[in-house]
């Protein structure tokens, strides 16, 4: 008898599409999850690049190593003076490209929140949260429904 039981409730879960809802409640948030982590990884590079900006720097040559006034040691110095240039030209370079990847990040953030895709979100979520009010509102006997934390549904019968 239990079992007739399940497979009736079982019957009354698929006809009104219960599963369907939980499925794409589940891919959404699978979706989610994974766009998330895509904002973390891209978030995390402009302070990878400010560490690297930092380590940007000649060292200074060591005091009376070259002569000044000396002509060929003179031409040496202007060569390390270049490099120096260049050096600093770099990190202005990699530090405007981490500037341009956090304002990338927080465009493409606002175009997501106004994406179809996170109203798609939204409403896969709405329906598990009245699935799920549903659902509990039906208890009868033994069956139950628990949200768990991570967002899935379990349910005994």
């Amino acid at each position: 008898m239990q079992l007739q039981d399940v497979r009736r409730k079982l019957q009354r879960f698929e006809e009104a599409h219960h599963a369907e809802i939980l499925k794409g409640y589940q891919r959404r948030n699978r979706q989610r999850r994974e766009i998330e982590r895509q904002f973390d990884l891209v978030g995390e590079i402009p302070h990878r690049i400010a560490s690297l900006v930092e380590t940007l720097q000649l060292e200074d040559v060591p005091q009376g190593l070259f002569d000044a006034a000396s002509a060929e040691d003179e031409s040496a110095l202007a060569v390390v003076k270049a490099l120096a240039v260049g050096m600093r030209t770099a990190a202005t370079t990699v530090d405007k490209s981490a500037q341009d990847l956090r304002a990338a990040v927080d465009t493409q953030r606002v175009a997501l929140a106004a994406a179809a895709w996170q109203a798609a979100v939204d409403q896969a979520s709405g329906d598990y949260q009245a699935l799920v009010a549903a659902l509990q509102g039906q208890r009868d006997g033994p069956q139950r429904v628990r949200t768990l934390s991570s967002g899935t549904s379990a349910f005994g019968w």
